[in-house]
């Protein structure tokens, strides 16, 4: 049905879940265009759910919510149980702490009606924060989906290859056909104190496997609201681990897209990438002495990114030891 579904996914949002709904509730969209609110409470120990009807209802219901309960933990999860309740063409991935502009639906279905190839459409992040950001922040801000992903509004589907996840549009047809080929999320996405993630990156990716593509419209715009404690020298530490780790795993996209869209060999070698990772961590050790203020914050967390791909490349090393055995819905 020609609309569009919006999800917020939500573990233990109560407290940050008013603001979020209140943007939402000032959208505006031509009378044409319909849309619908899906809330998935995703293994809450809070009252999210209600805190949600009781904000939805003061705020004159702008058109349906519905509320979808999720006990698996996982972003992934918890999007896949709002996709199987959506009812529109067109999803909009909208995170518990992202305020987004009031023309985002509009123009985010105005450009995924331009072209049928697309199967998902980012736009432009900035931070909120309540203290002052950090020095490195900006070099950074990427992490917390915050930035331009691109330099003008075009297809990124060789240049990038994926979206962020928050306030992210996707055609739910496209969706259809990868679950039809048999697609099955090798990351579940963040999970309670998790910071495992990478499920955006792979969804992109899996799309640019199957002839689809991925674009960026300047033109939308959303707010992310950043707490405090996540905006820590060791919260960043342990995020750049984690996303390092989750890279890992998909080095079967990588070597695909490689093969696919580029016409390159696969080049991959388990012993080979461990040595180098290895390596690279060890020089971090020898130039951080001498090294500047600023460029120790980089060796520092270049640190924690080269420990997380080894200990990925470690764990799963009977997985990337196989490439025959890679993405086999792709076979």
């Amino acid at each position: 049905m020609n609309g569009v579904s919006v999800i917020i996914c939500c573990h233990n949002s109560a407290h940050i879940l008013p603001e979020t709904l209140t943007y939402l509730s000032r959208q505006i969209v031509l009378a044409s265009l319909k849309w619908e609110l899906i809330l998935v409470d995703n293994a809450s120990s809070d009252n999210t759910a209600a805190v949600a009807e009781q904000c939805w209802k003061a705020l004159d219901k702008p058109v349906e919510m519905r509320i979808v309960q999720e006990k698996t933990p996982g972003l992934s999860f918890a999007r896949q149980a709002g996709i199987q309740a959506a009812v529109y063409d067109i999803i909009l991935f909208c995170d518990d702490d992202n305020l987004l502009n009031a023309d985002y639906i509009q123009l985010g279905f105005d450009a995924m009606a331009v072209d049928a190839s697309i199967a998902l459409l980012g736009g432009k992040g900035q931070a909120r924060m309540d203290i002052q950001a950090p020095d490195w922040f900006d070099r950074y801000a990427y992490q917390y989906a915050v930035g331009a992903q691109a330099a003008c509004s075009k297809d990124i589907t060789i240049e990038r290859g994926f979206v962020y996840g928050a306030g992210c549009f996707m055609r739910m047809h496209a969706y259809k056909e990868l679950q039809q080929a048999g697609f099955q999320y090798t990351l579940s996405g963040r999970t309670g104190k998790s910071l495992l993630s990478g499920e955006d990156n792979e969804l992109g990716y899996a799309f640019s496997l199957i002839g689809f593509t991925i674009h960026y419209n300047e033109r939308l715009h959303f707010t992310h609201v950043l707490a405090a404690n996540r905006l820590t020298f060791s919260y960043l530490k342990k995020l750049k681990k984690a996303v390092a780790y989750s890279s890992v795993l998909l080095t079967p996209y990588i070597e695909k897209r490689n093969e696919i869209l580029f016409n390159k060999a696969s080049t991959f070698n388990w012993t080979s990438q461990l040595l180098r990772e290895l390596l690279f961590l060890l020089n971090g050790y020898i130039k951080y002495p001498f090294a500047s203020a600023n460029f120790k914050i980089d060796i520092l967390l270049d640190r924690q990114a080269r420990l997380g791909k080894i200990l990925g490349l470690y764990k799963n090393r009977r997985i990337l030891q196989h490439p025959e055995n890679w993405l086999p819905w792709l076979q």
